[in-house]
């Protein structure tokens, strides 16, 4: 297991939707400093939306090139598909990594699908959904217009609820580590569950009301780092509210039917 000081973590780009931009400023993070270690956390790529693999590297090629010659891990993630063709650039690909900070911290990075108990039932819809808004979304695009469906990311999104409590549910996944890292709601967030702290990057796509996040990892240090550009569009605000208003009838919801439980273990 390798021992890094500096590393950079970051995923979720989702290359081959037409709303992920920004890219020279991606590539800008990337170039900020000498890493020991780069890790992208997985859906590098999102196929599901019509476009290969192979042509997603050719047509981000600046991308690519300016990773090469670097120490740049990939992690598979539920998006990703055909990364052989990766592997045939010369990246490395897990399924999951570990390594060691200087301060002889374990730290386990993984995509973090693995947390998602709905994925497996939803997957085929979901890929559906994404192909049918990548389409409209192209056609918006060649008419100029100034919005965008995120129609996938708002019915497919995880509170943050269900997030900790799959987090409580496989703490087995990461039991033997100091530090979890994984991506995948698209959600930044950070905690500790049984002895092990999270973070959560967040991901390069402008959902949720969220700018393009990253972390830095410095020794024993993690910081969620947000890119310095306006704030999101009015339709990325309105599916925040949404997804908050969800968030919090469902931790309403679960206040009330704890208070229930317990009235009803008095009686």
């Amino acid at each position: 297991m390798q021992t890094y000081n500096k590393v950079l973590l970051f995923g979720d780009l989702h290359l081959g939707d037409i709303n992920f931009n920004l890219e020279r400023e991606l590539i800008n993070v990337i170039n900020n400093d000498n890493y020991d270690c780069i890790v992208i956390g997985g859906d590098t790529f999102d196929p599901w939306r019509g476009e290969k693999v192979s042509n997603l590297i050719i047509k981000h090629k600046r991308l690519f090139n300016n990773l090469k010659n670097k120490n740049v891990i990939f992690i598979k993630g539920n998006h990703d598909s055909n990364l052989e063709e990766l592997e045939k650039a010369g990246f490395i690909i897990k399924k999951y990594y570990q390594y060691l900070t200087k301060g002889k911290k374990k730290v386990k990075v993984l995509h973090g699908h693995e947390f998602d108990k709905y994925r497996a039932y939803l997957e085929f819809m979901g890929k559906i959904m994404a192909y049918s808004e990548e389409k409209i979304n192209r056609l918006l695009n060649a008419l100029r217009a100034p919005f965008r469906f995120r129609i996938a990311k708002l019915g497919f999104g995880l509170d943050r609820p269900t997030i900790w409590l799959a987090l409580r549910r496989k703490h087995y996944i990461y039991s033997d580590a100091n530090y979890l890292i994984f991506g995948h709601t698209h959600t930044p967030m950070r905690g500790k569950i049984k002895g092990t702290k999270f973070y959560n990057w967040g991901s390069w796509q402008r959902d949720r009301g969220y700018r393009p996040s990253y972390i830095i990892n410095e020794g024993n240090n993690f910081k969620i780092e947000f890119l310095k550009i306006k704030r999101s569009k009015l339709l990325w605000k309105v599916i925040s509210i949404l997804s908050n208003l969800k968030e919090n009838y469902l931790k309403k919801r679960k206040r009330v039917k704890t208070i229930r439980t317990k009235k009803n273990m008095k009686i």
